[in-house]
């Protein structure tokens, strides 16, 4: 069976052999369901293979030193990715700490389209099914002028524009947003997303963010897309200030942001550099520096959607 999913103008087809679909379990993915098949595929997904027909491709993998190694706490499951020296293939693979099944796989381009052979079916861990699709999707969007950008995303409804808040873990991005709501009300403003929105360099010149099916702990899958009026990085201070940013700072505030297994391996940071250099030509990056309170929201709200710095 093949399953179709449109995420970020992106076409992705997921395949598998299952008398039910595994997207039942993974509530976020149903808003982006597509019922035809895509004229083109930006990401094929086949579940179909064990284990033992990847292991050529597993021991090879184990050959080269990853290009990330990582712990995702949220579900106690270690990470690790690998990149071929001559680029032409990636591999990624997930253990949990109580010795189920590896996940496991291996992806390459054939033309333009990311191909991605893995074992779930044999592993059937939905968190790691969620995180591998985000992997996937990942590496696909750099090859298609977008990037996931780990941070909250509101929208100011009457404008039809959104910003997204960025920061380390802690430091109150899903805090600033859900004030947002409080201070302004649902008529005014909506979230979008509150861990992994998209944004995509348009091929008309302009930039766009769009919702994804990953929003971490908040359950917020919106099949929409927006203008990007501005980026926020934000951190805790005694009082509420906000600044513009001039380019290297806002690079520095919007690059920590990226997939991080992306951005240690040269050919990604040179693709995702490249995307934000488009993105920053265009649009605002600020540094509210501020206090969890509605004072917070109202004045990042005057500089990135009214336009007033004071």
């Amino acid at each position: 069976m093949t399953e179709n999913f449109r995420v970020a103008g992106l076409n992705l087809s997921a395949i598998h052999s299952l008398p039910g679909s595994p997207f039942e379990k993974l509530v976020g993915f149903a808003p982006f369901r597509v019922k035809e098949n895509p004229e083109k595929v930006h990401l094929l997904y086949d579940m179909t293979y064990s284990l033992e027909d990847l292991e050529s491709e597993r021991l090879a993998a184990e050959e080269l030193k990853p290009v990330y190694k990582f712990h995702f706490e949220d579900e106690d499951i270690f990470c690790r990715f690998y990149v071929a020296p001559d680029e032409s293939r990636y591999w990624f693979e997930m253990e949990d700490e109580v010795g189920g099944k590896l996940h496991f796989f291996e992806a390459h381009f054939e033309e333009k389209t990311l191909v991605v052979r893995c074992n779930w079916q044999e592993n059937r861990n939905y968190p790691m099914l969620r995180f591998s699709l985000w992997m996937a999707f990942s590496i696909a969007c750099t090859f298609n002028s977008a990037i996931a950008i780990h941070s909250s995303c509101i929208v100011w409804n009457s404008s039809g524009k959104a910003a997204l808040f960025l920061g380390e873990s802690g430091t109150g991005k899903s805090t600033h947003t859900r004030l947002y709501n409080e201070v302004f009300g649902a008529e005014a403003v909506h979230l979008l997303n509150d861990d992994c929105p998209i944004i995509k360099a348009e091929s008309d010149g302009s930039v766009r963010v769009y919702g994804s099916p990953w929003s971490g702990k908040t359950p917020c899958y919106r099949n929409e897309d927006y203008a990007l009026a501005g980026l926020c990085r934000l951190s805790q201070a005694p009082e509420n200030k906000i600044h513009t940013l001039g380019i290297l700072p806002a690079f520095q505030a919007i690059y920590p942001s990226c997939p991080p297994a992306l951005t240690r391996n040269e050919i990604f940071k040179d693709k995702i550099c490249a995307i934000l250099s488009i993105v920053l030509s265009d649009i605002p990056v600020y540094h509210l520096e501020c206090l969890p309170d509605g004072d917070a929201a109202r004045l990042s709200a005057r500089w990135i959607f009214e336009g007033r710095e004071a």
